[in-house]
């Protein structure tokens, strides 16, 4: 898999199905390779359930279409996400409770993986407006666009550095059969290269504090990694026979939610920035999956996709208490 793109036929396929052509929308409000080394007596650990009482409500459901990898605004007032309704992806964002949908690209291009800049003004995207698909940069009214990559590879999942002075990203350019993370300037240049592995690393994201790197290590079963801020030193913190992916941080860098399929069916999951004190957030039976997921800014909720045959929508639900 490159980024959990699990059944990625074409480059633009999403991880979790394709969509078909229908309507109807629905909101409601919300209230090297051996592999990366563990540290001594490291293991997958055990998982316990989160509190019950965290049911998801419907932020966007669109039927058989897909609304995909929604974000949260740094202000926790708007959601970010792509769409595929008029039959290319194209980049739209909504209000917190669904309403206020627009776009924010148009054309006959792909755009999609998108992510705010830290302070609100900018986004990252993908698109393969030049022919391949690269890493841009636009202001929210699609101004100052700017192509970040300027590599005839797939340069796909751009995240923020928690600065907004860089962004990480993916690329097999070194070698086609094999993803890396890359750094790029958000004012473009400084490009390089971070990772040195024979196998696959996708979805690489900041911490909050910046001294750490999240991402998927792996190709038919991926596992978390964490690294350094420099993509060394890598450490497993997974090292399961399940399926994970799309890590993410909570705001104040003490969890680390993703998906895995470890109960059968992609559902979503946290554990502590060492991989201990895992718990399953999500119960859904196959063939429904939860996947990619976003803390809002205030710690409150998650968000996230639930995928139903060819729909994917947008729900949230209250982050469980954590205690002191």
């Amino acid at each position: 898999m490159t980024g959990n793109d699990i059944s990625a036929a074409t480059a633009l396929v999403l991880p979790l199905a394709c969509a078909a052509l229908c309507c109807a929308a629905a909101a409601a409000p919300l209230v090297a390779d051996p592999g990366p080394a563990s540290p001594p007596g490291a293991s997958a650990g055990p998982v316990v359930a989160a509190a019950a009482d965290a049911r998801p409500d419907t932020i966007l459901w669109m039927e058989g279409k897909e609304n995909a990898y929604p974000r949260w605004s740094g202000d926790g007032r708007r959601i970010l996400f792509q769409s595929n309704r008029n039959g290319r992806w194209q980049i739209f964002v909504m209000e917190r409770d669904g309403s206020g949908e627009h776009p924010l690209t148009s054309g006959d291009a792909n755009d999609n993986f998108p992510d705010w800049s830290p302070d609100g003004r900018r986004v990252a995207f993908v698109s393969d407006r030049t022919g391949d698909e690269e890493v841009w940069v636009m202001d929210l009214d699609g101004g100052n666009l700017r192509n970040l990559s300027r590599h005839p590879g797939r340069d796909i999942h751009p995240y923020w550095a928690p600065d907004g002075q860089a962004l990480l990203f993916n690329s097999n350019r070194d070698a086609e059969e094999s993803f890396e993370i890359y750094r790029v300037d958000a004012a473009g240049g400084g490009l390089r290269r971070m990772t040195w592995t024979a196998a696959v690393e996708t979805c690489a994201r900041f911490s909050p504090d910046g001294r750490r790197i999240v991402c998927l290590h792996g190709a038919d079963n991926d596992e978390i990694v964490l690294l350094d801020a420099k993509g060394q030193h890598p450490v497993n913190l997974t090292r399961t026979a399940a399926a994970e992916g799309w890590p993410a941080w909570s705001p104040d860098g003490r969890w680390i939610v993703y998906s895995s399929n470890a109960s059968g069916t992609f559902c979503l999951y946290r554990m502590d920035r060492d991989g201990g004190s895992r718990e399953q957030l999500t119960f859904v039976d196959a063939p429904v999956r939860d996947a990619r997921a976003h803390v809002s800014p205030d710690g409150a909720y998650l968000l996230f996709n639930r995928q139903r045959g060819a729909t994917i929508g947008i729900l949230a639900m209250p982050w469980p208490s954590t205690g002191p």
